[in-house]
């Protein structure tokens, strides 16, 4: 399955990897593996979440 992000979401993401590689050398990293942890897990059962709104779930 294919994913992608909303464009405000994908600044966002890109903001916060950078803002948390400031911070700690590889700690950009291993938030974008989170992130990839988390977007994995919900292609895998994407009816795993708790329904917050009619198309939008939480992990």
């Amino acid at each position: 399955m294919n994913y992608r992000f909303h464009p405000e979401a994908l600044r966002e993401f890109q903001a916060a990897t950078i803002y948390y590689e400031e911070q700690q050398r590889a700690l950009g990293e291993r938030f974008i593996s989170a992130v990839q942890t988390a977007i994995d897990h919900i292609i895998a059962s994407p009816l795993s979440g708790r329904i917050l709104e009619e198309d939008v779930a939480a992990i």
